[in-house]
């Protein structure tokens, strides 16, 4: 059985392990938690199965996000004009939100997206090819 003190150093080395994936040092992302650098490698050689389950979820979720933030880039972007038209909303504030989401499309569709086709967008890579009926020439 866990007890409180084993589940909260798991817990702080599941936050390092986030924040690595979002870029950190693990030195950095152990000092920023108070968890000894050791300690986080001991938890981690001694838990596979729960980082990878994580690094897994992390994945699927950012993968899920790319996919809604493509589906919905076309009508996002009426809106957020169709909306700089109104008198009720920023356009400051309108702006600042196309903004967030194309840079995240861009974050996202690099991070997944690497060693793909250059001529393909994001949209189609993650879609899948697309069959054309061609005649033959005989």
């Amino acid at each position: 059985m866990d007890t409180p003190a084993k589940s909260s150093r798991t817990n702080l080395a599941i936050q390092v392990f986030k924040q690595t994936n979002d870029g950190m040092t693990v030195s950095a992302a152990c000092k920023a938690v108070g968890l000894p650098r050791s300690s986080y490698y001991d938890i981690y050689r001694k838990n596979p199965e729960v980082f990878k389950e994580l690094q897994e979820y992390i994945k699927e979720s950012e993968v899920t996000q790319l996919c809604m933030i493509l589906a919905s880039q076309e009508d996002i972007t009426n809106k957020t004009i169709q909306d700089a038209l109104a008198t009720t909303t920023s356009p400051k504030d309108r702006l600042a939100i196309a903004k967030y989401i194309f840079e995240l499309e861009e974050e996202l569709s690099h991070k997944y997206l690497r060693g793909s086709s250059k001529n393909m967008s994001a949209r189609e890579i993650l879609t899948g090819p697309i069959e054309t009926y061609v005649e033959s020439r005989r």
